[in-house]
């Protein structure tokens, strides 16, 4: 009982968890996320590693902890030593790097932008086997196949800019199985 003041007083704890605006983490460059990145209040309520947000991010014992939502940067800021203190496990899921498509050779372009509208254009016209008057079979073919495929492959580009009509003239015949192939 000599020293009183040694059962009353409260130890707060030393670290403290600071939130970092988006800017900050910034000037930090080469400093990385604790957990490659995934979010830790998922890592430890579900054992799943999620993807985190640099929008949501705290600085906690001279590291850096990025979080997917506010609630979940809520729920770290109240006791952030529970979830620092976990490890990260062995066994990650795959990072997929989104690849921009102007990087990409023409054919892979067409290969992945095109290839689901030419294969239902495709096989539209290989069931039809479509004959327009005074046109041989692969003529035939191929303007039904260009007469399909084009407003869907072109969306809104398809629109003139002065006129606003579209830029394509199509003939009364395909525009018919055009709109048979639309409907289905």
């Amino acid at each position: 009982m000599a020293r009183p003041d040694k059962y009353t007083t409260v130890l707060y704890p030393t670290d403290v968890p600071m939130p970092q605006p988006d800017g900050a983490i910034r000037v930090r460059f080469p400093k990385q996320f604790e957990f490659l990145g995934y979010y830790p209040v998922s890592l430890l309520n579900t054992g799943i590693t999620v993807d985190s947000s640099p929008e949501f991010c705290v600085e906690f014992a001279g590291k850096l902890y990025a979080m997917r939502d506010a609630a979940a940067f809520a729920e770290f800021m109240r006791t952030p030593v529970r979830f620092a203190r976990q490890k990260l496990t062995s066994k990650l899921p795959v990072r997929v790097a989104p690849i921009p498509l102007a990087s990409l050779p023409t054919t892979i372009y067409l290969e992945k932008a095109v290839s689901n509208v030419l294969n239902k254009a495709l096989e539209h016209v290989g069931k039809l086997r479509p004959k327009l008057p005074f046109m041989n079979m692969s003529d035939s073919a191929i303007l039904i196949l260009a007469s399909c495929s084009r407003p869907r492959i072109l969306g809104s580009r398809a629109m003139s800019a002065t006129s606003g009509s579209s830029t394509c003239r199509r003939s009364p015949t395909a525009e018919t199985w055009c709109a048979s192939w639309r409907t289905k």
